[in-house]
């Protein structure tokens, strides 16, 4: 009866995995040989394992990525890409985040520019920033007719580590206008 109360004030504090394993030890025979450190310390491992799990999932779904399943580790670097394999993987420790730098990737249509930043992306949120991926929308707005001109700055985004701009109005206004302050990092896949 003890052991239910105290999985009842664990679902009610929504520590929901650490109850249900609270309830798996009690039932598992071989868990009475462990001392009481170790298990809560099992207890423990697994509801931190679920809520950093669950952060990133939800740090993935928010970011909107064309390629949710684009990852680093899986750029090709055939030799008429010229990509830097050693100048991605320093880009790759998102230094360039915690510094404020820019990560402008540039090449022809169908060179990988947008599965490249949704690579340098996904490894962002694996390090638990908070990234927007903005394609459709800025699509949306730099295609259809507006009687508005084309604002020179991008929407602001206080809640975002890392803002993702993949079309070319951007690039041109960042380049063109300098408003883009900072050092940049320029990868140019052919």
């Amino acid at each position: 009866m003890l052991n239910e109360a105290t999985v009842n004030k664990l679902y009610e504090m929504r520590l929901n995995v650490m109850a249900q394993n609270f309830r798996d030890q009690c039932l598992n025979s071989a868990m009475a040989e462990l001392s009481f450190e170790e298990r809560f310390g099992l207890l423990v491992d697994s509801e931190w394992t679920a809520r950093k799990n669950s952060r990133l999932s939800r740090l993935i779904h928010k970011a909107d990525f064309v390629f949710s399943d684009a990852c680093i580790e899986d750029i090709e670097y055939h030799p008429d890409r010229n990509l830097d394999k050693a100048q991605i993987a320093r880009l790759g420790a998102c230094n360039y985040i915690q510094e404020a730098h820019n990560l402008i990737i540039l090449g022809a249509t169908g060179s990988g520019k947008t599965y490249l930043a949704n690579a340098f992306g996904m490894n962002a949120c694996r390090n638990f920033y908070t990234v927007r991926y903005g394609l459709r929308a800025l699509r949306s707005q730099s295609l259809a007719p507006h009687p508005e001109p084309i604002p020179s700055q991008p929407p602001p985004c206080h809640t975002h580590s890392v803002d993702e701009l993949d079309e070319m109005w951007h690039y041109r206004r960042l380049l063109h206008d300098g408003a883009a302050a900072g050092p940049r990092h320029q990868i140019e896949p052919q």
